[in-house]
């Protein structure tokens, strides 16, 4: 039975996982990176839009921020995950990117032009958004917790190998080498690249970061390993 490695947590009603297990794969996942909250931020800038990338960038702001400053302030989420969670501190997703970082951009630019738009997000971030908003909007851009590399992480002997952002990558490969019998899967672009730079390994990359397209892609990827067994 084949089994799929990913660098994330994993938690109750995880649809990655699930729609793999009821596939007949086994999944296992633990984070590469900690995270804590950036003290000392007093207030939060007034905005029209809140853009959160992830599902802690959403734990952290609202840790610190019970309420926002605009009360008809909008919200905007990457991928369905993010604007599921965002729903269980009772808040509605005014915009939900779907797709990869360049079509979020184009999709989102339409929107808020001439708009103000606050992004709260982790010290290491790449800030592809942000940047492709640049000159369309007022960006307000806030570090609101960190993310620092896990010392003496696992390895995993899983046979496939899914790989979350860039530092995950960096973290798991400072510490163990990949197998050549290991498949090499990343979510996004950036890792994509930050994968085959270090490895010079082929990469499979995601097109969508949700869970279920997430789970869909490696299903398709495991399914292409199969057929390429069978012919040599």
């Amino acid at each position: 039975m084949s089994k799929v490695f990913i660098s994330r947590k994993l938690i109750t009603a995880n649809r990655f996982q699930k729609i793999l297990e009821g596939e007949g794969l086994l999944v296992e996942g633990w984070s590469l990176v900690t995270f804590g909250k950036i003290e000392a931020i007093e207030k939060f800038p007034s905005s029209d839009w809140i853009f959160f990338y992830s599902k802690n960038a959403i734990k952290y702001f609202f840790d610190q921020n019970k309420n926002s400053s605009k009360k008809d302030v909008k919200y905007a989420c990457m991928g369905k995950g993010t604007e599921e969670f965002l729903s269980t501190y009772g808040k509605k997703s005014s915009f939900t990117g779907q797709g990869n970082s360049n079509k979020i951009i184009t999709d989102f630019k339409n929107i808020v032009k001439g708009k103000s738009v606050l992004f709260p997000r982790a010290l290491h971030s790449l800030k592809t958004i942000q940047i492709g908003l640049e000159g369309v909007c007022t960006v307000y851009d806030i570090p609101i917790y960190t993310n620092v590399p896990v010392e003496n992480p696992a390895a995993s002997e899983a046979e496939f190998l899914v790989f979350t952002s860039p530092m995950n990558v960096e973290v798991y490969l400072k510490n163990h080498k990949i197998k050549k019998s290991q498949t090499l899967i990343a979510i996004g672009k950036s890792t994509g690249r930050k994968l085959m730079h270090q490895t010079k390994r082929k990469v499979f990359v995601s097109p969508h970061p949700e869970e279920q397209s997430l789970a869909e892609f490696v299903l398709l990827v495991h399914a292409l390993n199969k057929d390429d067994s069978r012919s040599n």
